[in-house]
């Protein structure tokens, strides 16, 4: 019976419901506790692209319909590497800035301003690339206009300049572990069962609860929906200059139709439809005229007695093989997540791989979902045979299941390795967990000889985690967003990995600096290093140094023969890099927590940018609802991504409810273990329980 009561209670705990919420609109919840609607009225992106930095500004705007007065929450995406430095917030008239404090402080603040009736904002980061708004006390009628700016470097990779902005997100899996409540949570909850009240446990609205394993479930898991109204409510538009400082060949997307208008070296970017709904990261590329590439440049900036630079560097172009054989494994992510179209673009990009594979090289393929099953207990030579049990295993793949990543990573990194092959591991999912920092310290303390490549699947991936466990991994990330890209991008990440390696990288500067990433990675064929550092005197050349094949390389880089270029917000995409540093340290154990929060925190606050330990806060100075009215709060539900048919989680249904009774639910399973125990305390022996 005891353990009964605790299956219950950790199964009520997991519980989500997955029934579609109206679509389009941000749920608010009147003083009645009767639901009301705050259309989305739109989203619109305006930018400004200079060389390898991109400055956005994300508006959204919304209008509270009801005539009561309400709280608001949503959750959106942005580019990982982004440094979010501004927040403006308009309601009705009023307009209210943005300050950056640590984030219990912010927390506390802007807590303390909605009890107070005043109107307020809390913008939080709570992965690099996934966000939360909270805004408070909004008037009957009132609009609601959220104005956000963040700075981006554009990625550069085989001559080719590219940029990547999320509009929404795959549902993230959260693993099993118990519930975890703060204090002041558990307090309530013991005195609410104490006097037999109605429990209420606050939280960030989520669909899952927070556990030991993911502290911050709760504010990472928002409602989702796969329906889109006629209205333009969930769609997006787009204005975008792209100063490039080159003549450029084309700009194009692979994701959404957009009309371009070249005059000289400037571009305008738009969607041809106007708008389009937001289900699928835009995708933007734009390619120089052939040899007019650049193979080196450094960007600079001063401000207030430092100097700022950003080096980017492309190594040399090679056109020997390795010579070694490989020992490649396959990790597929078939969990349900990847229903759709997703899965068909796995299943090809495996069918690909396999082609790439000479009979000199040994394989395997490791599948998971919950759990994981492997082709062979280990890597396989490759022929005709292999092949073909590889190829039915592949027919047979189909998605259910949660994203249990760990115990297929684990199997490819600790298996056996051979003398004379070369271990690489291609990892292919959506990287749709919110586990992230787990992984990570696996794929750090587990790595070894092996190089690991991530293929991310599907219209809105994880990119945050496909992108730092590739660096972890040593190896690269590779973006694949429509079957039609498969064999495209399977050839060159296939040439990639068949080439020659830069590596043991150092970089001689002229002066003393502050260098972010602190450690160089491994550069791959066609993809250049970018460095930032400051410095208090100007960098005039620099001297970079590695080994290819064995073979010393260096090369110095001139400012009067390399194309220096001034540059702006290079301070903010600094200290940006240095957190993303210290926060690697952390992920991966190798500094705790408390040593990385004050310089993280200090770098938040000088630099004004959000960061996982600050957090914008806006409030105005005057109350403006009543004090005697009360506001209540839900969620924004995000669209599905295009083409998944996975279903989409939503808190149509009380997880907070749910959550309480299998709290309560394991309270009884353990009280009555205890009465057990003491009802046999006089009896010899004991016997093992699982709980």
């Amino acid at each position: 019976m005891k353990n009964l009561l605790v299956a219950i209670g950790l199964l009520l705990l997991m519980k989500t419901s997955l029934a579609d919420t109206s679509t389009g609109e941000l749920e608010l919840t009147d003083r009645a506790q009767q639901q009301t609607l705050a259309l989305l009225l739109d989203t619109a992106i305006v930018g400004e692209v200079n060389g390898l930095l991109a400055n956005i500004t994300v508006t959204q705007s919304f209008r509270n319909e009801s005539d009561n007065w309400v709280n608001g929450r949503y959750v959106f995406p942005l580019p990982e590497g982004a440094a979010v430095d501004s927040l403006k917030i308009e309601i009705g008239e009023r307009v209210i800035l943005g300050v950056v404090k640590e984030k219990q402080e912010a927390i506390k603040t802007f807590e303390e301003a909605k009890r107070q009736g005043k109107k307020a904002g809390l913008l939080q980061q709570h992965r690099p690339n996934l966000f939360s708004m909270a805004v408070a006390n909004i008037g009957p009628q009132e609009k609601i206009v959220a104005t956000i700016t963040f700075i981006d470097k554009v990625r550069y990779e085989n001559d080719t300049f590219s940029l990547r902005l999320p509009t929404t997100l795959t549902p993230r899996y959260i693993p099993n572990a118990a519930i975890k409540l703060n204090a002041e949570q558990q307090a309530q909850f013991e005195n609410e069962l104490r006097s037999q009240q109605d429990v209420e446990i606050s939280s960030g609205m989520g669909w899952a609860a927070n556990n030991t394993r993911v502290d911050d479930a709760n504010d990472i898991t928002p409602p989702q929906t796969h329906g889109v109204d006629t209205q333009a409510s969930h769609y997006f538009s787009l204005d975008l200059s792209i100063k490039s400082g080159l003549d450029l060949q084309q700009v194009s997307s692979d994701s959404h139709k957009i009309v371009s208008n070249m005059i000289e070296r400037e571009v305008s970017v738009k969607l041809a439809n106007g708008l389009e709904p937001m289900n699928a990261d835009l995708t933007l590329s734009w390619t120089p005229i052939v040899g007019t590439a650049p193979k080196a440049a450094i960007f600079q900036q001063q401000l207030k007695g430092d100097h700022f630079s950003m080096l980017m560097l492309t190594p040399p172009a090679v056109s020997a093989a390795l010579s070694l054989p490989r020992d490649v494994t396959f990790i597929v992510d078939s969990s349900g997540s990847m229903a759709g179209q997703s899965m068909a673009q796995a299943k090809q990009a495996l069918r690909d791989g396999l082609g790439y594979l000479t009979a000199s090289d040994r394989f395997n393929i490791v599948d998971f979902d919950s759990s994981f099953a492997t082709l062979f207990s280990s890597s396989q030579d490759v022929n005709s045979n292999t092949l073909n049990q590889a190829r039915t295993m592949i027919s047979r793949l189909h998605a259910d299941g949660g994203t249990e990543m760990i115990g297929a990573l684990r199997f490819a990194l600790q298996s056996p390795s051979q003398s004379g092959y070369l271990r690489q591991i291609i990892f292919i999912t959506d990287g749709s967990i919110g586990n992230e920092k787990e992984l990570f310290k696996l794929i750090n303390t587990h790595l070894n000889d092996t190089r690991l490549f991530t293929i991310g699947i599907g219209s809105a991936p994880n990119s945050f985690f496909m992108n730092k466990a590739a660096k972890f991994g040593r190896g690269s990330y590779t973006y694949i967003n429509d079957v039609n890209q498969v064999q495209e991008k399977m050839a060159r990440l296939f040439t990639k990995i068949t080439k020659p390696v830069l590596r043991d990288l150092t970089i001689e500067w002229p002066t003393e600096v502050e260098q972010y990433p602190t450690r160089l990675p491994d550069l791959y064929a066609g993809e250049p290093i970018t460095v930032l550092v400051k410095s208090k005197a100007p960098i005039n050349n620099v001297k970079v140094s590695g080994a290819m094949l064995n073979t010393p390389w260096s090369q110095t880089l001139s400012l009067n023969t390399s194309g220096n270029s001034n540059s702006s917000n290079l301070d903010t995409v600094w200290a940006r890099q240095k957190v993303a540093d210290l926060m690697d340290k952390y992920r991966t154990a190798e500094l705790t927590k408390e040593q990385v929060k004050p310089e993280i925190v200090r770098l938040g606050v000088a630099h004004q940018i959000l960061t996982q330990f600050t957090a914008f806060v806006a409030l105005e100075q005057q109350p403006s609802k009543p004090e005697l009215v009360k506001a209540k709060h839900k969620s924004v539900p995000n669209l599905m991504p295009k083409g998944s048919a996975m279903a989409a989680p939503n808190t149509a249904t009380p997880a907070t409810l749910l959550s309480l009774l299998g709290v309560m639910m394991i309270a009884l399973g353990t009280l009555t273990r205890r009465l057990t125990r003491a009802k046999s305390s006089n009896t010899k022996g004991t016997r093992r329980v699982a709980a």
